[in-house]
Protein backbone atom coordinates (compact mmCIF):
# COMPACT_ATOMS: atom_id res chain seq x y z
CA UNK A 1 0.00 0.00 0.00
CA UNK A 2 1.33 3.42 -0.91
CA UNK A 3 1.28 5.73 2.14
CA UNK A 4 1.68 8.87 0.01
CA UNK A 5 -1.74 10.55 0.03
CA UNK A 6 -0.85 12.50 -3.12
CA UNK A 7 -0.59 9.19 -4.95
CA UNK A 8 -3.78 7.20 -4.80
CA UNK A 9 -4.25 4.27 -7.09
CA UNK A 10 -7.82 4.02 -8.23
CA UNK A 11 -8.00 0.68 -9.98
CA UNK A 12 -11.46 -0.71 -10.41
CA UNK A 13 -12.15 -4.35 -10.89
CA UNK A 14 -15.19 -6.31 -11.88
CA UNK A 15 -15.90 -9.96 -11.22
CA UNK A 16 -16.79 -12.27 -14.08
CA UNK A 17 -17.56 -15.82 -12.98
CA UNK A 18 -15.71 -15.08 -9.74
CA UNK A 19 -12.51 -13.95 -11.49
CA UNK A 20 -11.32 -10.35 -11.11
CA UNK A 21 -11.20 -8.37 -14.35
CA UNK A 22 -9.26 -5.14 -14.09
CA UNK A 23 -10.71 -2.03 -15.66
CA UNK A 24 -8.67 0.87 -16.93
CA UNK A 25 -8.25 3.44 -14.16
CA UNK A 26 -9.00 6.55 -16.22
CA UNK A 27 -11.69 6.90 -18.89
CA UNK A 28 -10.88 8.90 -22.03
CA UNK A 29 -12.61 12.08 -23.13
CA UNK A 30 -14.56 10.18 -25.80
CA UNK A 31 -15.61 7.61 -23.21
CA UNK A 32 -16.88 10.32 -20.87
CA UNK A 33 -18.68 12.13 -23.70
CA UNK A 34 -20.42 8.93 -24.82
CA UNK A 35 -21.47 8.04 -21.25
CA UNK A 36 -22.82 11.55 -20.76
CA UNK A 37 -24.75 11.39 -24.05
CA UNK A 38 -26.40 8.10 -23.10
CA UNK A 39 -27.32 9.38 -19.62
CA UNK A 40 -28.75 12.53 -21.23
CA UNK A 41 -30.87 10.52 -23.72
CA UNK A 42 -32.38 8.40 -20.94
CA UNK A 43 -32.60 11.29 -18.46
CA UNK A 44 -34.69 13.37 -20.86
CA UNK A 45 -36.90 10.42 -21.76
CA UNK A 46 -37.45 9.38 -18.14
CA UNK A 47 -38.17 12.85 -16.76
CA UNK A 48 -41.36 12.64 -14.71
CA UNK A 49 -41.40 8.82 -14.80
CA UNK A 50 -40.62 6.42 -11.96
CA UNK A 51 -37.33 5.23 -13.47
CA UNK A 52 -33.99 6.86 -12.64
CA UNK A 53 -30.69 7.09 -14.48
CA UNK A 54 -27.58 6.26 -12.48
CA UNK A 55 -24.51 7.50 -14.31
CA UNK A 56 -21.12 5.91 -13.63
CA UNK A 57 -19.95 4.50 -10.35
CA UNK A 58 -22.77 2.33 -9.03
CA UNK A 59 -21.82 -1.29 -8.48
CA UNK A 60 -24.14 -3.86 -10.01
CA UNK A 61 -24.24 -7.31 -8.45
CA UNK A 62 -25.76 -9.90 -10.78
CA UNK A 63 -24.63 -12.90 -8.73
CA UNK A 64 -22.10 -13.59 -5.98
CA UNK A 65 -19.57 -14.27 -8.75
CA UNK A 66 -20.57 -11.50 -11.16
CA UNK A 67 -20.10 -7.86 -10.17
CA UNK A 68 -19.84 -4.95 -12.59
CA UNK A 69 -19.26 -1.21 -12.54
CA UNK A 70 -21.39 -0.03 -15.47
CA UNK A 71 -20.88 3.45 -16.86
CA UNK A 72 -24.57 4.00 -16.35
CA UNK A 73 -27.81 2.17 -15.71
CA UNK A 74 -31.53 2.75 -15.54
CA UNK A 75 -33.41 1.54 -12.48
CA UNK A 76 -37.20 1.49 -12.50
CA UNK A 77 -37.93 -0.32 -9.25
CA UNK A 78 -35.10 0.32 -6.79
CA UNK A 79 -36.78 -1.80 -4.09
CA UNK A 80 -37.02 -4.72 -6.53
CA UNK A 81 -33.36 -4.87 -7.56
CA UNK A 82 -32.28 -8.50 -7.45
CA UNK A 83 -29.45 -10.43 -9.08
CA UNK A 84 -31.71 -11.25 -12.04
CA UNK A 85 -33.29 -7.80 -12.58
CA UNK A 86 -30.99 -6.70 -15.46
CA UNK A 87 -32.81 -7.43 -18.72
CA UNK A 88 -30.48 -5.67 -21.12
CA UNK A 89 -26.96 -4.31 -21.25
CA UNK A 90 -24.79 -2.63 -23.82
CA UNK A 91 -21.10 -2.60 -24.52
CA UNK A 92 -20.36 0.79 -26.06
CA UNK A 93 -17.08 1.42 -27.88
CA UNK A 94 -16.46 5.12 -28.58
CA UNK A 95 -13.34 4.34 -30.64
CA UNK A 96 -15.25 2.52 -33.37
CA UNK A 97 -18.61 4.12 -32.54
CA UNK A 98 -20.34 0.81 -31.96
CA UNK A 99 -22.90 -0.56 -29.51
CA UNK A 100 -23.36 -4.26 -28.75
CA UNK A 101 -26.86 -4.83 -27.36
CA UNK A 102 -27.33 -7.91 -25.17
CA UNK A 103 -30.75 -9.13 -24.00
CA UNK A 104 -31.52 -11.58 -21.22
CA UNK A 105 -32.95 -14.81 -22.61
CA UNK A 106 -33.50 -17.94 -20.52
CA UNK A 107 -31.13 -16.70 -17.83
CA UNK A 108 -28.29 -15.82 -20.23
CA UNK A 109 -27.33 -12.67 -22.05
CA UNK A 110 -27.49 -13.08 -25.81
CA UNK A 111 -26.12 -10.66 -28.37
CA UNK A 112 -29.17 -9.08 -29.99
CA UNK A 113 -27.40 -6.80 -32.47
CA UNK A 114 -24.43 -4.56 -33.10
CA UNK A 115 -25.03 -0.97 -34.16
CA UNK A 116 -22.27 1.05 -35.80
CA UNK A 117 -21.69 4.50 -37.21
CA UNK A 118 -19.45 3.78 -40.17
CA UNK A 119 -16.69 6.26 -41.05
CA UNK A 120 -17.35 8.54 -44.00
CA UNK A 121 -14.72 6.82 -46.18
CA UNK A 122 -16.57 3.49 -45.77
CA UNK A 123 -19.98 5.04 -46.48
CA UNK A 124 -18.55 6.67 -49.62
CA UNK A 125 -17.65 3.21 -50.98
CA UNK A 126 -21.13 1.77 -50.36
CA UNK A 127 -23.79 1.37 -52.99
CA UNK A 128 -27.08 3.23 -52.60
CA UNK A 129 -28.66 -0.08 -51.64
CA UNK A 130 -26.11 -0.64 -48.86
CA UNK A 131 -26.51 2.92 -47.60
CA UNK A 132 -30.29 2.47 -47.45
CA UNK A 133 -29.80 -0.57 -45.18
CA UNK A 134 -27.63 1.28 -42.65
CA UNK A 135 -29.18 1.30 -39.20
CA UNK A 136 -29.11 4.78 -37.66
CA UNK A 137 -31.22 4.10 -34.56
CA UNK A 138 -32.42 1.25 -32.40
CA UNK A 139 -34.67 0.64 -29.41
CA UNK A 140 -33.99 -0.38 -25.87
CA UNK A 141 -36.05 -3.46 -25.00
CA UNK A 142 -37.38 -1.73 -21.86
CA UNK A 143 -38.68 1.39 -23.62
CA UNK A 144 -40.15 0.55 -27.02
CA UNK A 145 -41.22 4.17 -27.57
CA UNK A 146 -37.68 5.56 -27.17
CA UNK A 147 -35.70 5.62 -30.43
CA UNK A 148 -31.98 5.78 -29.68
CA UNK A 149 -30.14 7.53 -32.45
CA UNK A 150 -26.53 6.52 -32.92
CA UNK A 151 -25.62 10.10 -33.84
CA UNK A 152 -26.93 11.23 -30.42
CA UNK A 153 -24.97 8.55 -28.54
CA UNK A 154 -21.73 9.51 -30.29
CA UNK A 155 -22.35 13.27 -30.50
CA UNK A 156 -19.06 15.19 -30.06
CA UNK A 157 -17.04 11.95 -30.03
CA UNK A 158 -13.97 12.28 -32.22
Amino acid sequence: MNENLAFQENIWEELLDGKPVLMSPRPTTNHNQTSFNIALIFGQYLKGKCCSVFPNGEELYLTAKDRFMPDGMVVCQPDQIKHDSVREYWIVNPADKSIEQYLLSDGQFVLNDIYVIYPDFMVAKMSDEEKAKLVTEFRCSLFADLPIKLEDVFDRVK
